[in-house]
């Protein structure tokens, strides 16, 4: 049995495990590689067969050529029209509406000019009270119906809400979402986490009707007989009939041109100046009282819509009104709405209406709507008006057409209580008993069966030239679309094919389709021509189709290879005729004229002049699986394969895959924008690689680059998609901007004239600082009881400033050293894609480096040093940018005994106790020498009588001289050096940096310590002397920005055995700092080198400095080194410079010098 034969027998099996290849997602190490066709090179490709190819060489294949079979072409002539279904998607047009014609200042009424002095004024000082900051609740993740084809996601109280009746809902100039709830009180949501204010919290009572933000940034809560309230962001002001207030239900706020602020009550509205509340009602021009919406409109007019009398416009001096019998739908308005272009929008029991300045134009259940409660009413960023119904979901109006959404849509209800546009563009609903949903009105539409396709499967999509679009179907035959119905064909309609795998038009207008097991078709409306086996065809399952510009369709199939057909014969090229796979996924015919091939395993073929030209992963393709192909609109030529993406410009191909971003690197799909953008459909996710057009290079052009610039934005399910498995070249970009993927779950579409990508990032603020992880309500720590009760916070409320207002954080915190364990919470605000956003934070002064970014909105640091620290953080979001990081300083205060003052102490203590060590060491040597100079005296006068004797005194005072000298050299330590440490550990302490200074005091300790206690040694060991070379450079370091780097190697000698005498090297290296590296800026090093010998050991001290440049430094060198010679030779009592040798000499490449020392072994 042959390999082919195997392959087609167990087709069926091959097929499942193609469309589960999800499973199988190799990643690769090729990261924006670029490799070069070189022609130069012989590159193979070994087939599954076990045949190799030649690849990157034009090759000559014959084909096999068979005539097309007459009598095995099937022709089926349409049995009957196509089954039509009507796409619930496709918006509802409207054919008219009812006009009325009117005037504000001619038809309207007049009600008469207000007389200011009549009206009561009254100056009310509200009652002001504590807020008890709440305690924050987690946010869960948003609820979606299994049914929704909008991106409509929604939270109730398991997701954090603190009721399910969401009155009002409202975004601040800080981008937070607060939310008014009927009982519930009201909350702030961040996208993180929920703040509950409630009458626990000090709000006076929880029925929030309407939240609004002044131009102070106060925010002010109407209540539902409860009156209002005034947020400062640190305390509530509470206002109501008891303070003089003329109503307890406060149904609407707003604040006009002028500052003034507007109270709608069930008893008139209130005009509020600041300090004098001014009440309007019916007797002074109001058509009614009961105001529950305002609207100040771009003529300075106010708007004010009344429960049942309809509206009443105020002029400043004269109220008009407008009531259904000048045209209203009804006078139980609920709502009042100003869209940009001046149009005023009325939302009545009757429906909504639109008023443009000279007619009333009604929009109702009879124009489209689902119903005539309208409560709400908004435009977004497009210009559509929605329009929020009690009872009927959500309807968008874009002047021309109605689109309802409703649960069946994905709604969570169909009672809505408000609509809210946020800053990015999305719409957000409170409802009655379903709590608070968005919906963002620009992203993916889904088309299930339910929406009227005849299955969810869609395994192709073409666009023809008329501009419909057709779907092919894995198991509903053929479908078409015209935006508002779709066209069914199959069984009935004379089409035997079910399943439709790929689809295209001729330049003739037919339809050509392949199948997955009945061959090829071919529909000009009228008549299904199948060719398949029995034809000429190499294969019935036909994956790939395309007509070239020589009218030659190009068949790609499933065992079968590659076929040409000309109408007259097929020509096939498989393994036999010297093609590479036996399976072609796509083919794609480039604006040059070549015919590009993606194959399974056998890579990418180029057709041109009858030349097939191979490509596979040794000319730099990533994988030799090949799903899909596309030319972009610069002519490179784009290849999704089984382990991402490669692009290929005449020369290089370069790649991107999982490492670079790519969701997955199995690409199933390609698509081109308009905006030049790449947008790829993978087994996890849609992907959109934002291009940088200045980067990627055009075909033919001189200058190329090595790498695909850019970066990549990735569409999850928590983005809106239904699912993230894509289909393998089932996807379109059709002419009125629309993309169109097929998934397992039905068809994705969105539109790029409203889609947009996410291009700002995200606003970042501090919520808390947690303190030795407790939570604390700075807001509190001034009050007695508060800290009485609470001990801990009574230790802290002098450490913290004045509180940020409307967040819970001092502005400035100053902490004592037990304090020092401190947890940062953060949020990042961007309503695009709350869930994609990350953080990465560090505290300068102790971090080096920015965290790694986690989606954690936390920073936990403990033990913090005392110092003065900046904690900055920032936040990244779906756009790729980072946020300019937020930044807070604190500090932690030393102890005590680690106090500026108290380190003063002990630096002065340290003075005073080496000059006082250097004098009693002076002293001493003094004394001796006055015992010695009579020692001398006493023992000349005896020379003639003991001259025996006098050789052996002689010798004794020589030796006891030689230490003397050496105790005075061992003395010779620098007291420039002394000073200008301890004045730079100074420095360290005045600058508050109590660890550092710590660490250099602790350094210059040992330093002493150690010469006072060699002083009294004749020999230390190697280990010894080098720690206290490392503490003397380690203090001279304080001294300059690039520090000396410094290198001690022992080579093959026990270092903590073998003895040397002490600060013999300590000279030498501080004229290597001061002469040769004191003023080199960069890379300043000192390697000091001990190697053994037979009968000596050799010490090297090798610095990189300037040398000795001048006769002044030479000098000095030499002094050191003359004064280094003779204390070794005071030690061993040796002038044999065969033992003891001190040897100094200049490097000029690279600079610098080296100092040889030469000492015995043996001691």
């Amino acid at each position: 049995m042959t390999f082919l034969s195997v392959m087609r027998k167990f087709k069926w099996v091959y097929l499942l495990l193609v469309l589960f290849l999800i499973s199988c997602g190799n990643r690769s190490d090729n990261k924006l590689n670029a490799v070069k066709d070189n022609t130069d090179d012989d590159h193979y490709l070994v087939l599954i067969t076990g045949d190799t190819l030649k690849t990157k060489v034009p090759l000559k294949l014959e084909g096999k050529k068979t005539l097309i079979n007459e009598s095995g072409v099937i022709k089926t002539k349409l049995k009957k029209p196509p089954k039509i279904v009507k796409s619930k998607n496709s918006p509802e047009k409207i054919k008219s509406t009812e006009t009325t014609l009117i005037s504000l200042n001619q038809k309207l009424k007049q009600r008469g000019t207000i007389d200011i002095s009549k009206l009561k004024d009254t100056i009310l000082e509200g009652n002001k009270s504590t807020v008890f900051f709440p305690k924050p609740v987690q946010s869960e993740k948003p609820l979606y119906r299994d049914n929704a084809i909008l991106d409509i996601q929604w939270m109730d109280v398991d997701q954090g809400l603190n009721s399910s009746y969401v009155v009002y809902s409202f975004e601040d100039s800080r981008n937070n979402i607060w939310i008014g709830y009927y009982g519930g009180g009201v909350s702030k949501f961040d996208g993180v986490e929920f703040l509950h204010f409630t009458e626990k919290e000090g709000l006076f009572n929880n029925y929030v009707w309407t939240i609004y933000e002044d131009s102070k940034h106060n925010l002010w809560f109407g209540h539902y007989s409860g009156g209002v309230t005034k947020y400062d962001g640190k305390a509530f002001t509470h206002y109501s009939d008891e303070d003089g207030f003329p109503d307890r239900t406060i149904w609407s706020i707003l604040e006009d041109s002028a500052g003034n602020m507007w109270f709608g009550t069930a008893n008139g509205v209130v005009k509020f100046n600041g300090e004098i509340f001014t009440h309007y009602t019916k007797g002074a021009g109001l058509i009614g009282n009961d105001v529950v919406s305002m609207i100040e409109d771009q003529n300075k007019n106010i708007w004010f819509a009344t429960k049942n009398s309809g509206i009443s416009i105020y002029n400043g001096e004269s109220f008009y009104s407008l009531t259904k019998d000048d045209g209203l739908p009804d006078n139980r308005v609920l709502s009042v709405y100003e869209a940009t272009n001046k149009d005023i929008w009325i939302g009545t029991h009757g429906g909504a209406c639109k008023y443009d300045g000279r007619s009333l134009e009604k929009i109702t259940v009879k124009e489209g709507l689902t119903h005539n409660k309208v409560i709400s009413i908004v435009e977004d960023k497009n210009n559509n008006i929605w329009i929020g119904t009690h009872g009927g979901g959500v309807s968008r109006y874009d002047g021309k057409t109605i689109y309802n959404i409703t649960k069946d849509e994905g709604l969570p209800h169909n009672e809505i209580r408000h609509l809210l546009v946020d800053s990015k563009g999305n719409i957000w609903g409170g409802t009655e008993g379903a709590g608070l949903f968005k919906f963002n009105p620009n992203s993916f539409l889904h088309y299930t069966k339910e929406q009227g396709l005849s299955t969810e499967q869609i395994f192709s999509m073409y666009e023809d030239k008329k501009g419909t679009i057709w779907f092919g179907t894995y198991g509903g035959g053929l479908t078409k679309y015209d935006g508002a119905h779709f066209f069914h064909y199959g069984e009935e309609q004379g089409l035997i094919a079910k399943q439709v795998i790929s689809l295209t038009e001729d330049s003739k207008g037919n339809l050509w389709f392949g199948t997955f097991s009945q061959g090829l078709f071919k529909f000009d409306g009228e008549v299904f021509t199948q060719y398949n086996k029995d034809s000429g065809l190499s294969e019935n399952m036909v994956w790939s189709v395309v007509e070239d510009r020589e009218g030659t369709m190009w068949v790609g199939t499933e065992m079968g290879g590659l076929n040409r057909f000309d109408g007259k014969a097929f020509i096939n090229y498989n393994f036999g005729e010297g093609f590479s796979s036996y399976i072609v996924w796509d083919i794609l015919e480039d604006t040059k004229g070549n015919v590009w091939i993606a194959t399974n395993r056998g890579g990418i073929c180029k057709y041109k002049d009858g030349e097939f030209t191979f490509y596979a992963q040794k000319e730099g393709l990533l994988s030799d699986i090949v799903w899909t192909i596309l030319e972009d609109k610069k002519g490179n030529i784009w290849f999704g394969t089984h382990k991402g993406i490669c692009v290929y410009d005449g020369k290089t191909i370069k790649s991107f895959n999982e490492d670079d971003g790519l969701s997955n690197n199995i690409v199933w799909s390609l698509l081109q924008d308009d905006k030049e953008n790449i947008w790829m459909g993978t087994s996890k996710g849609l992907n959109c690689l934002v291009l940088d057009e200045a980067l990627i290079a055009k075909v033919d052009d001189k200058e190329k680059t090595d790498a695909i610039n850019g970066y990549i934005t990735s569409f999850q399910k928590n983005d809106g998609l239904k699912s993230t498995i894509f289909y393998a070249n089932s996807s379109l970009f059709d002419k009125n901007h629309n993309m169109w993927f097929g998934t397992i779950s039905g068809v994705v579409n969105f539109n790029l004239n409203s889609f947009n990508l996410v291009d700002a990032a995200p606003s970042i603020q501090l919520n808390t600082i947690d303190i030795n992880q407790k939570s604390i309500n700075y807001n509190l720590l001034s009050d007695s009881i508060y800290n009485t009760s609470t001990p801990f916070f009574n230790k802290i409320k002098d450490c913290a400033a004045e509180v940020e207002n409307f967040h819970n954080y001092p502005k400035r915190l100053e902490l004592p050293f037990k304090f020092n364990h401190l947890t940062f919470k953060f949020a990042g605000i961007d309503w695009s894609a709350p869930h994609s956003i990350q953080y990465s934070y560090k505290i300068s002064g102790l971090d080096k480096e920015w965290s790694i970014p986690s989606s954690e909105n936390k920073a936990d640091y403990r033990n913090i040093p005392p110092g003065t620290y900046m904690f900055n953080v920032r936040a990244i979001g779906k756009s790729g940018q980072w946020s300019k990081p937020l930044q807070y300083e604190f500090s932690i205060s030393p102890p005590w005994w680690l106090s500026f003052w108290a380190i003063n102490s002990y630096i002065v203590l340290s003075i005073l106790l080496i000059i006082g060590s250097f004098k009693w060491y002076g002293n001493r040597m003094k004394k001796k020498q006055v015992i010695l100079e009579h020692i001398v005296e006493e023992r000349t006068r005896t020379i003639g009588h003991q001259k025996e004797e006098l050789s052996i005194a002689y010798a004794d005072l020589e030796q006891e001289r030689n230490k003397m000298e050496l105790k005075a050299l061992l003395n010779q330590i620098n007291p420039h050096f002394i000073f200008n440490a301890l004045n730079s550990i100074q420095q360290f302490v005045i600058s508050n940096n109590v660890k550092t200074s710590l660490d250099y005091f602790n350094k210059f300790g040992k330093l002493i310590r150690a010469s006072l206690e060699h002083s009294e040694m004749k020999f230390v060991s190697i280990n010894d002397e080098v720690q206290v070379i490392r503490n003397y450079v380690d203090l001279e370091n304080l001294r300059f920005n690039e520090p000396v780097v410094l290198n001690c190697e022992v080579n093959h000698i026990d270092a903590y055995n073998v003895k040397i005498p002490p600060m013999f090297i300590q000279p030498i290296v501080e004229n290597a700092i001061i002469h040769g590296l004191s003023k080199k800026e960069k890379e300043k090093e000192i390697n000091i080198n001990f190697e053994e010998f037979d009968d000596y050991i050799l010490c090297s001290i090798h610095d990189n400095g300037s040398g000795r440049k001048n006769k002044k430094s030479i000098k000095n060198k030499n002094s050191g080194m003359i004064i280094t010679q003779k204390r070794l030779k005071s030690v061993w009592n040796l002038s044999d410079e065969k033992y003891i040798k001190v040897v100094v000499e200049d490097l000029k490449d690279p600079t610098g010098t080296i100092v040889k020392i030469k000492l015995p072994k043996d001691f």
